[in-house]
């Protein structure tokens, strides 16, 4: 079973990532700080980085590009996390 964890960023917690590069900054460091993370992307939105879940999908896709990240089905959902290295 997948759970969800509600992490706060300091000051940063309250703050809105609102640049592309800010927000895969702060995945990076989420899945740097709990490498066995999995979210869909509106989990990634709300607990991970507090923005909206359409400038969420566009930082993911460049993190997958990247390979950053790795989209992963679980029961017809997608969940994002940590690419292996």
């Amino acid at each position: 079973m997948l759970s969800r964890k509600s992490v706060k960023f300091g000051s940063e917690a309250t703050a809105v990532a609102t640049s592309r590069e800010e927000l895969k900054k702060r995945i990076r460091e989420y899945l740097s700080r709990y490498p066995m993370a999995k979210d869909t992307i509106h989990g990634i939105a709300t607990f991970w980085v507090g923005a909206s879940a359409e400038v969420v999908a566009d930082a993911l896709a460049e993190l997958v590009e990247e390979e950053v990240v790795e989209e992963v089905w679980y029961h017809g959902t997608s969940y994002y996390q940590r690419r292996e290295p």
